[in-house]
């Protein structure tokens, strides 16, 4: 898991192992203030291996931001995992 905020842009990326073959994906289920964020996903080097989903946001606003990414397949309900983390902007 990677975070980054850099510079006075306010951007900052969120970079998880993610494997689409399988059908998980991640996807932001709170986004705690921020605006929408661009994602990218990288295939694994061969079938059934393993790649990233890269999430980025910018333009952040002031304050204090809390946002929850869930790994599930689309038809569950339930994930199979949760990354939670609190972004802190400051002018």
């Amino acid at each position: 898991v990677e975070i980054r905020e850099r510079g006075r842009a306010g951007r900052l990326s969120v970079t998880l192992t993610e494997n689409g073959s399988t059908g998980y994906q991640w996807s932001v289920s709170q986004p705690g203030g921020l605006p929408a964020a661009t994602e990218q996903i990288t295939p694994g080097a061969k079938p059934g291996d393993a790649g990233t989903h890269a999430f980025a946001w910018n333009d952040l606003t002031v304050g204090s931001h809390a946002v929850t990414l869930i790994y599930k397949r689309p038809f569950e309900t339930t994930p199979t995992s949760t990354f939670t983390f609190t972004v802190t902007v400051t002018p």
